[in-house]
């Protein structure tokens, strides 16, 4: 039994309404994405392929596609993984590269650099994807508007002109800069010439430079957690540096937060958030709690923790703050109204 590949592939305009679409777009438009989960694929098996030249054979096999369901209406078409003989070998790839391509989803629908080179370290695959859903884009033209959609959820991604635009700038760019937060463990400091320390984020070590004024407080902070404020450098390698300009201590406890962002989703919440923070030693992991969201994560260290509950406020303002009060039950509806209130302003649309 093939396994489903959890996206439809939407394509909206006013051919395309009428469930019609001109069969050299559909042929190419499905190729295209086909092509994209070749590569995202042969990230999961963690090859290092050069930015042309054709896929192994054993990637064409395992993570080849098949239209499984078509509906009407607008044009959409579901997909299912191929049978392959081997199936249970590459049964937990397959489930790694869904997740993989909604991370590259999430990444460009919300202009994030970082998750996407977290989401594809190797810089020649990531290029070749890049491309790859530009040119999905571009294949439909002005005419058509194509999104990726997942069944029995509110979970869309549009492939519009701002996010083709983004992806070209991303591909051509040298150096980039973003504003962001980022939590992890100070474990280096080097005070010779110029001020600087080494942060381990999510596993990463990233190198800091910061001004004379916070020493005291780096210093300070030497070997425990933090949040630190500031303006992140990317190259066409990845995040190159990360200069701080603010650094606050994190312990285990109650912390609190003003401001929730996860990609170029802002919430500015009308009153600080209380967020429990918890280390377990004997499993070495990190977990921080909001229990009025009901929400609860853990991670291998306190900065990926972070990005995750991020992620479940993200979620929880798509699924209930912008959900009808008639889809959801009582508890919902109060929890909806919860959310409302407590987000002063964000840049999310309704």
């Amino acid at each position: 039994m093939a396994q489903t590949f959890p996206f439809r592939l939407v394509v909206e305009g006013e051919r395309a309404d009428r469930h019609r679409l001109p069969i050299r777009l559909y042929g190419q438009l499905l190729s295209q994405f086909q092509d994209v989960i070749y590569l995202i694929g042969a990230s999961v098996e963690g090859m290092t392929l050069s930015s042309r030249g054709p896929l192994p054979s054993a990637i064409l096999d395992t993570y080849s596609l098949e239209v499984s369901a078509e509906e009407k209406g607008s044009f959409a078409v579901e997909f299912e993984f191929a049978e392959t003989e081997q199936l249970p070998i590459y049964e937990q790839n397959r489930i790694q590269v869904a997740m993989k391509f909604e991370e590259v989803l999430d990444a460009l629908a919300h202009r994030d650099v970082q998750k996407l080179y977290t989401a594809i370290p190797n810089s020649a695959l990531r290029r070749r994807i890049l491309r790859g859903m530009n040119e999905v884009g571009a294949r439909a033209g002005s005419d058509y508007r194509l999104s990726f959609v997942v069944p029995s959820s509110v979970r869309r991604w549009t492939l519009d002109d701002d996010v083709r635009q983004w992806v070209t700038q991303t591909l051509h760019r040298t150096s980039w800069k973003r504003q962001q937060e980022m939590w992890g463990k100070i474990i280096e400091v080097r005070v010779v010439n110029e001020f600087r320390f080494v942060i381990l984020s999510r596993g990463t070590e990233t190198k800091c430079s910061f001004e004379e004024d916070l020493l005291s407080e780096v210093l300070t902070n030497t070997g425990g957690i933090v949040r630190v404020s500031g303006e992140a450098v990317y190259t066409d390698k990845g995040l190159d540096r990360y200069h701080v300009d603010s650094l606050e201590p994190v312990a285990t406890g109650t912390t609190s937060v003003s401001v929730i962002q996860y990609g170029d989703h802002r919430y500015e919440l009308s009153e600080y958030l209380a967020i429990e923070v918890d280390y377990d030693d004997a499993e070495e992991l990190w977990e921080l709690r909001a229990p009025a969201l009901h929400i609860s994560v853990v991670g291998s260290d306190v900065s990926y923790a972070f990005n995750e509950f991020c992620q479940d406020f993200d979620m929880l303002w798509k699924e209930y703050a912008l959900a009808d009060d008639e889809d959801l039950a009582e508890s919902g509806r109060r929890l909806k109204q919860y959310i409302h209130e407590l987000v002063a302003a964000t840049n999310v649309e309704e």
